[in-house]
């Protein structure tokens, strides 16, 4: 998976570099992989002893002041360096590298002008059933022997009810074995077939998939298939992993930003909204403290079943080699008798927006940590690209209005942004910025004349929309290198309704979009005078700065 990406943080480029430049052969990788190919158990043995025995560096950093004789005692002699100045250091210093040859004045001047920007060609999806009436999708594409699986239900944390956190609870565990295989059977098995099994929630999908090797593609299937269908749910695991969501939130609570994803959503949308639960999925303590295995069957029943089921296939297979491997594993594969398959209420009614402010105090914070949310007029379904374009320029980058303001301009803020957060049910704005605590009153300020002045006289500049457009379409064609980006792009058409081709078709939306457009886009759905604001840092700095803000401010302490 590491060679899909022409380069960046590894990737084609980076391996061929390392290989010239350590070994002097570029496809130094290809000696390396036949050589842990033919590895044995004694070879590895012998390694190990050479380099994994006594005796060893150690190194222990200990917090105080510097005691020279403590330090020469506790590790032995001590080798002085000489100050860098001094003679001793001039006389061992290496002797200077041959001078690199200047380049011409022309040549740092002026950069190479980029060629026009590919166009984008996906790989065509196939659709295919299984016997079971299960829907498979299949982007083919050929190159590496990797073959990306995941089987998706609809239901995610936005399920969870009176339990929060029960979602991604039954998730963790279901990978902590089955009723044939226990944690350590099922880790042994991967590493033997190279295959990487992996799960989780978002707020409306549970997501379980397999990464695997061609060669082995039926067995790891089939080690999938059992963690899906057969979970054991044994009282150690469920144990274990309780102690880690616990861990988890724990840990939450204690960070700002994590705080504020935990809170935001019940002031967005309402006590006992499906969307009102912790944006992470982890729950609260309460409920995730008395989650058991009979909760979590249930949620299995419910949610991870057949006719909840699709599944997405991406890599160097076909549909007639893939199908029968799908059929053998999950086709057979039915519905609980007796138990109806759960549902959301999505549409449920949001709260009269209303502009506000809530404070969660944090003794002696540096900074505050802002968020400011809101419920927009849209459906996942629409077409948001103007919205997504018009959002980059408002927030959504980093040359944005409001970041240039807030962190190049004033200086009060390392970075912030504002994003659209598109799913099938609501569909939230949210804005966020972690700033000074003595600059939280004006920071705010300054976010809200930002917002109107986008929605009001100060409109998108030709430059502005020609630099997004441009990045846009010039990114579009190493935004999909990865197989699993082609795969989240599969799973979000097949989400929103749209065609599979609806990718290939983004230059030319992004194209046909004026700065009038860009304009309009966030006129009339944005509306800064109905935003929740929410605000995480020391009350007694913040609240002199909100005095006369004009909106209600609420106070409360941290959790």
């Amino acid at each position: 998976l590491g060679l899909e990406a022409v380069g960046g943080f590894g990737g084609k480029a980076v391996t061929l570099a390392e290989g010239e430049l350590y070994s002097g052969s570029p496809d130094q990788y290809k000696k390396d992989m036949a050589a842990l190919s033919t590895l044995k158990a004694p070879t590895v043995t012998t390694a190990m002893q050479k380099w994994l025995t006594r005796p060893v560096l150690e190194i222990r950093v200990v917090p105080g002041e510097r005691n020279p004789a403590e330090v020469e005692g506790f590790f032995g002699a001590v080798t002085k360096v000489p100050p860098p100045d001094s003679a001793a250091a001039v006389e061992a210093a290496p002797a200077p590298a041959a001078p690199v040859a200047e380049m011409a004045k022309d040549e740092l001047s002026t950069f190479p002008a980029p060629g026009a920007p590919a166009a984008l060609d996906l790989p065509t999806v196939e659709t295919g059933k299984l016997k079971n009436g299960a829907t498979v999708h299949l982007a083919r594409r050929e190159g590496l022997p990797i073959v990306r699986i995941t089987v998706r239900f609809d239901g995610g944390f936005a399920s969870d009810g009176a339990a929060p956190g029960t979602a991604s609870f039954a998730t963790r565990v279901m990978q902590e074995g089955t009723t044939t295989r226990d944690s350590k059977k099922l880790a042994e098995e991967q590493e033997r077939l190279g295959a990487s099994i992996s799960g989780g929630s978002g707020p409306e999908e549970t997501d379980f998939g397999v990464v695997a090797m061609k060669a082995n593609l039926k067995p790891s299937v089939t080690l999938l298939a059992d963690v899906v269908q057969n979970p054991a749910f044994a009282d150690a695991e469920i144990e274990r992993v309780r102690t880690q969501q616990l861990a988890g939130i724990k840990s939450e609570i204690g960070t700002p930003a994590s705080l504020a994803r935990r809170i935001m959503p019940e002031l967005l949308f309402g006590e006992g909204h499906p969307y009102a639960s912790p944006m992470s999925g982890s729950g609260t303590p309460e409920a995730v403290a008395k989650l058991d295995k009979a909760a979590l069957t249930g949620f299995h029943q419910r949610w991870i079943r057949p006719d909840n089921m699709t599944v997405f296939v991406v890599g160097d297979v076909t549909m007639k080699e893939i199908m029968p491997v799908l059929n053998d594993s999950f086709g057979k594969w039915k519905a609980p008798k007796g138990v109806a398959k759960g549902t959301v209420a999505a549409d449920a009614p949001v709260p009269t927006p209303m502009g506000r402010i809530v404070v969660i105090n944090r003794p002696n914070s540096p900074q505050s940590y802002i968020m400011a949310a809101q419920v927009l007029p849209v459906k996942g379904t629409d077409e948001l690209t103007p919205l997504y374009a018009a959002n980059e320029i408002l927030g959504g980058d980093f040359l944005s209005r409001i970041n240039m303001d807030l962190r190049e301009t004033k200086g009060w803020s390392y970075g912030t942004r504002t994003q659209i957060s598109r799913q099938k049910g609501p569909v939230p704005f949210v804005a966020y910025a972690p700033v000074q605590a003595d600059k939280t009153g004006p920071s705010l300020m300054a976010m809200q004349d930002q917002m109107n002045g986008f929605l009001g006289d100060k409109n998108v500049t030709q430059e502005e929309r020609d630099r997004v457009v441009n990045g846009a379409i010039q990114e579009l064609p190493g935004s999909y290198e990865a197989s699993s980006a082609v795969m989240a792009q599969m799973q979000n058409d097949a989400k929103f309704g749209r065609a599979f081709d609806y990718a290939e078709g983004t230059a030319a939306r992004y194209g046909a979009l004026s700065k009038e457009d860009l304009d309009g886009a966030l006129r009339g759905v944005v509306k800064p005078g109905e935003l929740v604001w929410l605000i995480i840092g020391d009350a007694e700095v913040i609240r002199p700065q909100l005095e006369g803000i004009g909106m209600p401010v609420e106070y409360r302490e941290a959790e």
